[in-house]
């Protein structure tokens, strides 16, 4: 669940994408690092260079850290981040629906050869 906790909890409690150092509380913390260079130097091998992001959620605690991530590893395998082939979700909905419409109109946007959903 991608919950911010910012206060400790009455129970032991285990935290997925948690940032904060909260008493009482288990953060689990993935390694945005090493699943953004296993991603975009998998793409690369293959030959992939014209790639489109699409960002997650704001609100979603692991957003910006995931976003800073793909930025890293794209600039170490010389993969250029092109503005009219990023876009930032919206909404609330926790499915890949929300990424369905802007996937399908990013051919009418500009040609690419693969999609990062972040």
């Amino acid at each position: 669940m991608d919950t911010s906790l910012t206060e400790a909890p009455s129970i032991p409690t285990a935290a997925v994408a948690g940032h904060q150092s909260v008493p009482g509380v288990t953060n689990v913390i993935l390694d945005h690092k090493k699943a953004a260079r296993l991603a975009l130097g998998h793409l690369k091998e293959l030959g992939h260079e014209r790639i489109a992001f699409l960002k997650g959620q704001p609100f979603s605690s692991d957003s910006a850290t995931r976003w800073a991530a793909i930025c890293e590893a794209a600039q170490e395998f010389g993969i250029q981040v092109r503005p009219e082939l990023t876009v930032q979700i919206e909404g609330t909905d926790s499915t890949p629906n929300l990424g369905y419409p802007w996937a399908g109109s990013a051919g009418e946007k500009a040609a690419f050869y693969s999609a990062f959903c972040i």
